[in-house]
């Protein structure tokens, strides 16, 4: 039974994107690096409007997947409360993360939600394990996800560069983001194209396990270049995109670059604005039939 209980009135969550180094889908184990593009969640508590609704959402970004309330749904069942009486819970999220294209949105906006509705009903702040497992659990339930995307979940909320086993939900790595990467990002988003996670045949991805396999194991020795060029090719086979706006910003200096997720945006990162500027002009040269925005930001490292 559930018991109903006031703790709070008001609860804000920041969460941020982050950029892949190996994707998890062809065998569970994934890597990725946190980065400074935002993901604010406020979850709070207001007079009922009669209207008989139990959740109130706000979000600058389209929930296909119905995530947020699948998110409250755990929260709720896993600490056994849930919101008084002639109450409401009114969530408010605010991200400025492109949607459908890599960039692990639905990843911060879980860890966001369940963070701040933890918080905000919970007798105490949620711990990262328990906020990490509920969102997982909510993105696969709702179909965000196919794996729960626990190495997306992990940098989003903690920051970092993070190697994880998504299928039994652990980090396996967590540790800053190498100096010699550098920590400027630049990420090239399609504002057109957009491939939602549910979409994916997972079945095609088996063709390329052991190239996967062996992505992972770079990364895990700590050659992240190689990795993400391994795992785009992977990628770039799998989906049919082009591997030229991937090579391209590794010739012009960049650290490292590979496709982010399952697409279509691909990241690069650089040690000096002049890399940066080089690649970003090469990119804007390049004409392969989609319209795209540049995002210049930064790496995200939480308390690593």
């Amino acid at each position: 039974m559930h018991r109903t209980t006031l703790f709070r009135s008001r609860s804000v969550v920041e969460t941020h994107s982050a950029i892949s180094v190996v994707n998890a889908i062809g065998t569970g184990f994934g890597a990725a690096i946190g980065i400074s593009i935002p993901c604010k969640a406020e979850a709070s508590i207001i007079p009922d409007d009669g209207k008989g609704e139990h959740i109130l959402i706000q979000t600058s970004t389209f929930d296909k997947h119905l995530l947020i309330p699948k998110c409250v749904d755990y929260v709720e069942r896993f600490l056994s409360l849930h919101v008084p009486k002639d109450y409401q819970l009114q969530i408010n999220v605010d991200s400025k993360i492109p949607v459908a294209v890599g960039l692990k949105s639905s990843s911060s906006i879980s860890t966001a939600v369940v963070a701040a509705v933890a918080k905000l009903i919970g007798k105490k702040e949620p711990d990262s394990r328990t906020v990490l497992r509920l969102s997982c659990d909510a993105s696969k339930d709702s179909g965000a996800s196919i794996t729960g995307a626990y190495d997306d979940a992990t940098s989003c909320f903690l920051g970092g560069l993070v190697l994880t086993d998504n299928l039994n939900y652990r980090i396996l790595k967590r540790i800053k983001i190498p100096r010699n990467l550098g920590r400027i990002v630049l990420v090239r988003a399609p504002t057109r194209s957009k491939l939602y996670t549910s979409s994916i045949n997972k079945s095609a991805y088996s063709k390329y396990r052991n190239n996967s396999k062996d992505a992972f194991e770079l990364a895990r020795k700590g050659d992240i270049k190689a990795a993400m060029l391994l795992n785009s090719l992977a990628q770039c086979s799998v989906l049919g995109y082009s591997f030229d706006p991937i090579l391209m910003p590794v010739e012009q200096g960049a650290t490292c670059a590979g496709i982010s997720g399952k697409g279509p945006a691909i990241s690069a990162m650089c040690t000096t604005s002049k890399i940066a500027r080089r690649i970003e002009k090469r990119w804007k040269e390049m004409k392969d039939g989609d319209e795209f925005t540049i995002i210049k930001t930064s790496t995200f490292e939480g308390d690593t």
